[in-house]
């Protein structure tokens, strides 16, 4: 095997690192904005929780609207985080 050959086996080693990595950065990027959007319902989920116990506001279907946006959100990181691995 002569050098160029190596030089072109090496970069090709090379590329398909960076590619793999760059795969890897954009799933971990992913988690992280479904990370935010879980716990951006979250917090709305325990301000209607509080206002409801605090000061007797119902809740109403909002409540199950996040709970189901959450489930949601949480299967998709799940799905990601299979994904990146």
């Amino acid at each position: 095997m002569g050098l160029m050959d190596r030089l072109k086996e090496t970069a090709q080693d090379v590329a398909g690192e960076a590619r793999k990595a760059s795969i890897q950065a954009q799933g971990k990027l992913g988690e992280v904005q479904l990370r935010r959007k879980m716990d951006d319902a979250a917090r709305q989920l325990g301000y209607l929780v509080y206002r409801e116990r605090a000061l007797g506001t119902p809740s109403g279907s909002d409540a199950d609207t996040l709970v189901s946006r959450m489930v949601d959100l949480d299967a998709q990181l799940t799905r990601q985080q299979e994904e990146t691995q």
